[in-house]
């Protein structure tokens, strides 16, 4: 292999600093620049204070990502090392074809292409993923990304390196009357912009996408931040560049490592003041005048509990994994986070078995049961024999940070997104991963008797038989069973055997719903009301989607994209197709689903194209994964381009839509199951085509 050379050009200073409100009311001088040394012509965003600004060096050991374009339209990534001066140099391949290089600092071994690499946009590199950084006063810390593009001359490239960030210069004054240890300044604006986590770049225009982890705050993790009263001290965070309006604002809170907060506000005063460009240093005073004290726990007993977007609530039991603490799924409630109480889960007596004990310890709190006190290490969590100071932290909307200190990006999270439910370590910005909630444990004495599960349910109208589940809860005696209302007859019978009601059901042959009741009753507590709802029958012209049994010549017509085993169709009607829970549950009777219009919306249509299908939502989309190149796990979908699938029936009597080398299939995964094309076997999809009369 060839060594290529390049040789960073100058880079322009950095843009004048932008200002909000009484930014630079001290002594640094506005429109502040990075400079350079003569030989380094890129700006590194590991900085050194001097006489004339921020001075810029490369360091001994930097490297860039270095994606390199082919005369073929093919890319291929290196790593280049730091020789003399501003000089890189890394052996690539077939150097005399390369066409025009895309740069990246820091290195990362992921950048390869500015095709697909992340799944995601052409055009554009992932720049890694970056949710806190951690520093003093001092900007060693800082490591902004760089980026650059050039075309290639005779086995060189110059190139110009540019900011992909911001730098914030916090100049914090301590007015609060006590000295603080800081332990954490995080940065928000009111516009919720996405300011750090992961990014792509468009390395020829600079322009940046988020990713979905990213989140809209930066925040700095400070390392021995001692701010006695009276003294000003300054602070350094990067972030994505951003821009906000005249009364926007932006917000810095400041933790302490005792847990007090501070948060400081700052208006923007017109929308000149409100542009966070790449490559600016942007200097903003705080003064912490009030300082508010972290809120206590009350010690004493708890359930560890967590709810989840579908609505259920699953609970931290004793028993652990290897690095977690297992999660019993307790109950759909309705309940808000902030009233939640014991007596709302039906199982009460059996959740008596996970009661956690909170204590006070120095440092935070202790938690533990018989078995021992949690240990929380980084991504595992784990009993431990003796007891371990933690960290909790309420948040706004009354779940909590369970953590191992402050500055910790992992809390003790709920994973509600696999089929393994379980408490773990997990990146508190991830909201995948629901916050807990710390309930305080009252064993619930009163009488009552509570329904497991759902207490309406709605049938198909030729369902026989339906199905309810109770407990009773300090009631010694059997509770009365009744129909109390029942018009048009759809109960045959019913009886009760060890907590469940089982109810047989007249089929319904009317063109109308019908509904009965069912109560549950005992004296001196509060009955409860059971409800079923049944479909009305079809009428006489109803049209069916009907299962496909058998290979088609032609495949064109309307059609509902079915996953038998649990009973879900592709959601036709949406916009965004591509997305978890992109899918809606339907009645399969007789291998045919009711033609209606919301049916009829989720449906889709496939009409032949050259060499194949295109396959149309009923939304105006063309769904299939790729155009060229190497598929991947995904659904594309586009209002222009059909892509191009191919259609076939497969032994068993499920079908192949497929795109590429991937296959659409129904993927079960909890809270992330979805419709997608895969390249591995997930759950087949059946075709049920549209009939007319």
């Amino acid at each position: 292999m060839k060594k290529f050379i390049f040789s960073l050009a100058a880079f322009a200073a950095m843009a004048t600093a932008c200002q909000v409100e009484d930014i630079n009311e001290t002594a640094t001088p506005a429109g502040e620049t990075f400079t350079i040394t003569a030989d380094i012509a890129a700006t590194k965003t590991s900085l050194t204070v001097g006489e004339d600004g921020y001075k810029v060096d490369w360091e001994a050991d930097d490297a860039l990502s270095v994606v390199a374009k082919y005369a073929d339209g093919s890319y291929a990534g290196y790593e280049f090392t730091k020789g003399e001066g501003n000089t890189f140099s890394g052996e690539v391949n077939n150097a005399a074809n390369i066409e025009e290089v895309y740069v990246l600092y820091p290195y990362d071994s992921y950048q390869k292409s500015i095709n697909e690499q992340y799944g995601t946009l052409n055009g554009y590199i992932g720049i890694g993923e970056k949710l806190s950084q951690s520093g003093v006063d001092n900007t060693e810390h800082i490591d902004g990304n760089l980026y650059g593009y050039s075309t290639v001359t005779e086995g060189t490239a110059k190139v110009d390196m540019k900011h992909a960030t911001t730098l914030f210069e916090i100049i914090l004054t301590n007015n609060s009357g006590a000295d603080m240890e800081i332990a954490n300044i995080s940065l928000s604006d009111s516009k919720g912009s996405k300011l750090t986590g992961k990014f792509y770049i468009n390395p020829v225009s600079g322009e940046l996408q988020a990713a979905g982890s990213a989140i809209s705050s930066a925040s700095l993790a400070t390392v021995n931040a001692t701010l006695e009263n009276g003294v000003t001290r300054k602070f350094y965070i990067t972030t994505a560049p951003f821009e906000l309006a005249a009364d926007e604002n932006i917000t810095i809170n400041v933790t302490a490592s005792d847990g007090a907060t501070a948060s400081v506000v700052k208006t923007i005063p017109d929308a000149e003041h409100g542009k966070f460009v790449a490559g600016t240093v942007n200097h903003i005073n705080v003064t912490l005048d009030e300082v508010q004290e972290a809120e206590k726990i009350e010690p004493g007993e708890y359930l560890i509990a967590a709810k989840t977007t579908n609505g259920y609530w699953s609970v931290m039991t004793s028993t652990t994994g290897s690095n977690y603490f297992e999660a019993e799924n307790v109950q759909t409630v309705t309940v808000p986070v902030s009233e939640i109480q014991c007596s709302d889960f039906y199982n009460v007596a059996y959740v008596d078995s996970y009661v956690w004990t909170i204590s006070e310890v120095e440092g935070g709190y202790a938690i533990h049961n018989s078995n021992g006190y949690i240990m929380i290490e980084d991504s595992n969590a784990k009993y431990s024999d003796t007891s371990v100071a933690l960290r909790i932290e309420k948040n706004d909307d009354g779940t909590y940070y369970i953590k191992q200190s402050v500055n910790s990006n992992r809390s003790l999270n709920y994973n509600y997104n696999s089929g393994s439910s379980r408490f773990k370590p997990y990146n508190i910005s991830d909201s995948q991963y629901p916050a807990p909630v710390l309930i305080p444990w009252e064993e619930n004495t009163a009488p009552s008797i509570i329904v497991i599960g759902d207490a309406s349910k709605t049938v198909n109208y030729v369902e026989e038989s339906v199905t309810f589940e109770y407990t009773t809860n300090n009631i010694d005696g059997e509770i009365s069973i009744t129909k109390t209302s029942d018009p048009d007859n759809i109960i045959s019978s019913f009886s009760s055997n060890n907590g469940v009601i089982s109810v047989i059901l007249i089929p319904n042959t009317e063109v109308k719903e019908k509904e009965a009741v069912i109560t549950l009753s005992y004296t001196g507590t509060e009955s409860v009301v059971l409800t079923i709802r049944q479909d009305a029958a079809p009428a006489a012209d109803a049209k069916y989607y009907v299962r496909i049994t058998e290979s088609q010549s032609d495949w064109s017509g309307q059609y509902l994209i079915v996953n038998e085993e649990k009973s879900v169709v592709l959601n036709g009607s949406l916009e965004k197709i591509d997305a978890a829970g992109n899918y809606v549950e339907v009645s399969i009777i007789d291998n045919a689903i009711l033609s209606t219009s919301e049916i009829d919306g989720l449906s889709f249509t496939i009409d032949p194209i050259t060499d194949g299908y295109s396959v149309k939502s009923a939304s105006g989309y063309y769904i299939y994964n790729v155009l060229s190149g190497e598929p991947k796990n995904a659904l594309k979908s586009s209002k222009t381009d059909t892509g191009l699938n191919t259609i076939s029936l497969n032994s068993d009597g499920s079908c192949n839509i497929t795109s590429g080398s991937t296959n659409l299939q129904f993927y079960i995964q909890g809270d992330a199951s979805r419709f997608r094309y895969y390249k591995t076997s997930q759950e087949p999809i059946h075709l049920y085509k549209l009939q007319q009369n």
